[in-house]
């Protein structure tokens, strides 16, 4: 796994999880805020990341063994300005723990809503309050509703998920008016099981978006991240892409490469796989790891696949999995590979490939990119690959005009472009976890990346207080936080 500096800023996030509860306000003691949804499970003593029922993957997609639905594009919202104003046991209902009270109250509300005049007709994903909008500034609940159509083929013998990259700040779903889930943070992508929600033919999938206003009394007494107002706009809505994504009961949940250099100085790799799958079977996983070639239209494809030189396998293996019912994990070991290393210069990539195989028929695969690099500190110098590296850095916030945070893929990879012409190597994602699009890029072009979580000014004496009267979050928000952006971008290269 990565190596990270400990600094005054991870040891405060780790203070703000170990440290016990103290009571809330009075006019609350019996309200309970919202929990997080994430944790990492053990199984045969590898971590695996789980968000309620899902295993929490990498986001890169599969389009050669996946089919998906683009929820992109046309949509209607709904401002709902007194959508605030709903108080359980204290608290705003957005940040309340998910009870089947809770639920039913934002499932009644989210009819009413639906049979309310005002949606407007927009195009998603965008930022819902950018500035030189008829909503600029807008900070509050939005409502979100879209129709989209599936095949009787999409649904029977698959699982369908839903992917979100980006809302903020709290977002509640449902789909064909049955609750299907939560997620809070306005920064880390999510995933929703919704296969028993689903149907062949109309569907509809409605979001409401709780955009808490920075420096509120809610923002402050819960408090969410982040909870101050800053130099920085709090773009609201679903800003980053969604979809649906479907796949065979039995599929690869994620994989995971871990690079490291022997004592030889020869470089091996650990390839964890991650599998679910409906019932028990045998399973024939394959794993490769080929050289990266990235053609003109391959350097800017979100999937890797096309990235792919099979001409240049390196190194690959097969194995017969006894799969269970449930997430099962296979560890593989590729030593002594005749691999080049990743740098600013010159950064040469890998893509691993694994295929897991049921009677015959492939029924699923999986790509990813990754690299053979390796950062160290001695003293007051930072090494990479044995050797000092002298980091010439920039700050950049995802932010255009009229835009706001809703970044096209195009945009991004110019604005990386940018960064590689004026000759810097290092990349700090301002305050927040940027578009996964931002971490596949800086790999490919060779940018090393300073990731942040948007925690600050917690030392302040009465906001810790709150913080930990909180109990769950946000001291377990940071931590999930923290753990989604490792979990989300473990095999890339920038990050560290």
């Amino acid at each position: 796994m990565r190596s990270f500096t400990v600094s005054a800023f991870t040891s405060l996030i780790i203070a703000l999880i170990i440290l016990t509860s103290f009571s809330i306000r009075s006019h609350a003691e019996s309200a309970s805020f919202v929990r997080s949804r994430f944790e990492l499970i053990d199984i045969n003593g590898e971590k695996v990341p789980v968000q309620g029922d899902v295993v929490y993957p990498d986001f890169v997609p599969q389009p050669q063994s996946r089919k998906y639905v683009n929820l992109s594009d046309e949509w209607q919202i709904l401002y709902d300005k007194e959508g605030s104003n709903i108080i359980v046991n204290g608290i705003r209902i957005s940040l309340a723990e998910r009870t089947p009270e809770v639920i039913s109250i934002l499932t009644n509300d989210m009819h009413r809503k639906l049979n309310a005049n005002g949606w407007l007709r927009i195009s998603a994903p965008s930022s819902n309050n950018a500035r030189n909008t008829p909503y600029s500034g807008y900070q509050g609940v939005t409502w979100y509703r879209r129709v989209f159509n599936l095949s009787k083929d999409d649904i029977e013998g698959k699982n369908v998920f839903i992917v979100f990259h980006g809302v903020n700040y709290i977002a509640d779903v449902w789909i064909n008016k049955e609750y299907a889930g939560f997620h809070e943070g306005g920064f880390t992508p999510f995933v929703l099981n919704i296969t028993r929600l689903v149907k062949a033919g109309r569907n509809e999938v409605v979001v409401r978006v709780d955009n808490i206003p920075w420096d509120s009394d809610d923002a402050i007494y819960a408090p969410i991240v982040p909870y101050k107002k800053c130099d920085w706009w709090n773009y609201g809505g679903i800003y980053r892409d969604v979809y649906i994504e479907i796949v065979n009961r039995t599929y690869i949940a994620r994989v995971d490469v871990t690079p490291y250099r022997e004592s030889n100085w020869f470089w091996s790799a650990k390839v964890r796989v991650v599998t679910v799958s409906d019932r028990s079977v045998n399973a024939e996983l394959n794993i490769c790891i080929y050289r990266a070639s990235f053609t003109e239209e391959a350097l800017t494809e979100w999937s890797v696949y096309k990235a792919i030189d099979f001409n240049s396998k390196i190194a690959c293996s097969a194995r017969i999995l006894n799969l269970r019912p449930g997430m099962n994990i296979a560890v593989e070991a590729f030593n002594n590979l005749n691999v080049e290393e990743w740098s600013p210069e010159h950064p040469h990539l890998y893509i691993v490939l694994a295929q897991l195989t049921i009677d015959g028929t492939v029924a699923d695969s999986y790509a990813d990119q990754f690299g053979f690099r390796e950062v160290k500190v001695e003293e007051n110098r930072v090494l990479l690959n044995g050797a000092p590296v002298f980091l010439k850095g920039v700050a950049r916030h995802e932010d255009y005009p009229v835009l706001g945070r809703a970044l096209r893929p195009e945009m991004i990879f110019l604005d990386l472009l940018l960064v590689k012409d004026i000759g810097a190597n290092f990349l700090r994602t301002a305050h927040y976890p940027n578009h996964p699009l931002t971490y596949i890029y800086a790999d490919r072009l060779g940018i090393l990346i300073w990731e942040e979580i948007p925690v600050y000014w917690f030392d302040r004496c009465w906001v810790f207080e709150k913080a930990l009267a909180r109990g769950n979050s946000p001291a377990n928000v940071s931590r999930d936080d923290l753990q989604r952006l490792q979990q989300t971008f473990d095999n890339h290269l920038g990050v560290g």
